[in-house]
């Protein structure tokens, strides 16, 4: 990890790992984010928070399109990564 120049970790716990990184940006747990399924072959359904955000922490998949805003990815939405999905 030591010849990577930028290291960035979504891991929720601070580990070893982590504490090598340049950059924590801590994901939130499974029943507070936003995801898309294919349970069946051609099935296409969306995954929808059961609870609210308990810690301070932000979605991978959001923090990525934050990160590239500059892109052109509208982030007028209050809920970007659902308009994205």
């Amino acid at each position: 990890m030591a010849k990577v120049p930028l290291k960035v970790s979504f891991n929720t716990i601070l580990d070893e790992s982590t504490s090598k990184c340049n950059y924590s940006a801590p994901d939130h747990h499974f029943l507070e984010s936003w995801g898309d399924a294919e349970p069946k072959k051609g099935f296409y359904s969306l995954i929808q928070p059961a609870i609210n955000p308990i810690f301070n922490t932000r979605q991978a998949e959001l923090s990525l399109l934050v990160w590239c805003k500059s892109a052109g990815i509208n982030m007028q939405s209050e809920q970007p990564y659902y308009d994205y999905l």
